[in-house]
């Protein structure tokens, strides 16, 4: 599993082959692996992922299904939609159909906004799919977010905006990640690093030198994702 989040994180066509591999693994590490092959949106990640989903109890098909449709399998919509009915399954569903256009899934994301508390992981990656797809309300609450004193919403809010292109959100995750007494720094110079930003080189060592095995395991991350400067 930690070697599929790192490859994932990485992002690099060159991790195609693993990744398939990893699709014969178990539920868990399968789906990591599906997700992180959908999103190199490489032309031979769809059939992979389709025989995957074949071999897969009805536990996973959603999670794969989800997949599949971000790829353009349009025979994969009709188990997505039908999941938007599960309230375990709706965001990842309605993200999925959202990001190729459907009015549906972008429709069940605001409703998601609308009748969440602000500030919840649900809450918080259903207005991030809103952003990138271009919503400015939901930029307007992310933004929102960018204040609070919990470090995990708003560097979480800094990452989703900046990853739909806002530069403010940008520079505070550049800050944060320098900064020798913010909580989150690991967070943020990730963030940093899946934007292609090389100052998140500069938590590296910091990382390294962590006691925190997640620490070091997301300094190897954007070591991997900037490889070529690291």
């Amino acid at each position: 599993g930690f070697g599929v989040d790192a490859l994932a994180q990485a992002g690099a066509p060159a991790t195609a082959t693993p990744l398939g591999a990893a699709l014969q693994s178990g539920d868990e590490v399968r789906v990591r692996a599906a997700r992180a092959l959908g999103d190199l949106r490489l032309p031979d990640a769809a059939p992979k992922v389709r025989a995957a989903l074949a071999a897969s109890g009805e536990k996973l098909k959603v999670e794969l299904a989800a997949v599949l449709v971000r790829l353009g399998d349009r025979d994969a919509r009709a188990i997505v939609v039908r999941a938007l009915e599960d309230p375990a399954q709706q965001l990842m569903a309605a993200s999925a159909l959202a990001d190729t256009g459907d009015d549906t899934g972008r429709a069940v994301l605001g409703a998601i906004v609308a009748g969440t508390p602000p500030g919840r992981d649900v809450w918080r990656r259903a207005a991030g799919a809103l952003a990138r797809l271009g919503d400015a309300d939901a930029r307007t609450l992310l933004a929102g977010e960018l204040a609070q004193p919990d470090a995990v919403r708003s560097v979480g809010a800094a990452a989703l905006l900046a990853r739909a292109g806002d530069g403010p959100a940008r520079e505070q995750l550049a800050r944060v990640a320098a900064d020798p007494a913010f909580t989150e720094r690991a967070a943020a110079a990730t963030a940093l690093a899946r934007l292609g930003d090389k100052r998140a080189l500069a938590w590296v060592p910091t990382g390294l030198a962590s006691t925190e095995a997640g620490d070091r395991r997301s300094a190897l991350a954007v070591c991997g994702v900037l490889a070529a400067d690291a």
